[in-house]
């Protein structure tokens, strides 16, 4: 009985050590941050002046950023860092653009950033949202245009395709809260609300992409 008590003394020991081992690797995977970069070939922004005589488009031709997952979190994405280059927006008017590079002073402030800080759902379920069954969620962050930083609250669509997280929505800005001066010119107003649009790819890691 002794010698079969000490030959499990080691066992247990072993055991045990397993099961520590094993709690404190779970822990990490569901507590560790995931970054998931984003795709920009997969993404776009697209924003829409308004004027007296007409409209006009535009988008952001160099986009850069990535989101962070972390697995204990509902939903996992918090927080993320998005940039694109105010030097790369355009109209496809090369005049109008120029314009625009004057009025942004680019040389000055060469990127627009937002900083995604809160991610509260609304409706539907996130880990089965579709591109035609999206979820729905609160969004809060900070965008700093001109140099000047502003707290932004709006809704955002999200929902998973296989290896991406694919997140869209829509956002009106309102460029003198920029400091931005409103353009004048002798029989053009531009309004000072700016329309923006975003769908935005972010690559997932393969243990959270879908099989």
């Amino acid at each position: 009985m002794r010698v079969y008590l000490q030959m499990m003394r080691p066992v247990g020991i072993l055991r045990k050590a397993v099961i520590a081992a094993s709690i404190c690797l779970w822990s990490g995977l569901s507590q560790a941050d995931q970054v998931l970069p984003l795709d920009p070939s997969a993404s776009w922004f697209h924003f829409t002046g308004d004027s007296f005589l007409h409209s006009f488009h535009g988008e952001a031709k160099e986009i850069n950023g990535s989101a962070v997952a972390d697995l204990a979190a509902t939903p996992p994405v918090q927080s993320a860092r998005l940039a694109f280059k105010t030097a790369e927006l355009t109209t496809f008017n090369g005049e109008r653009d120029e314009k625009m590079k004057e009025w942004m002073a680019v040389s000055v402030h060469p990127e627009v950033d937002f900083a995604l800080e809160k991610v509260t759902p609304i409706a539907g379920d996130y880990r089965e949202a579709t591109s035609s069954r999206p979820a729905r969620f609160g969004v809060i962050g900070t965008l700093t245009l001109n140099g000047v930083k502003q707290r932004i609250t709006s809704e955002a669509l999200g929902w998973r395709e296989k290896d991406r997280l694919v997140v869209c929505g829509d956002i009106v800005l309102n460029t003198l809260n920029f400091g931005l001066p409103q353009i004048r010119m002798v029989v053009i107003t531009v309004a000072p609300e700016v329309k923006t649009s975003y769908r935005l790819s972010f690559k997932l890691p393969p243990e959270l992409a879908q099989k």
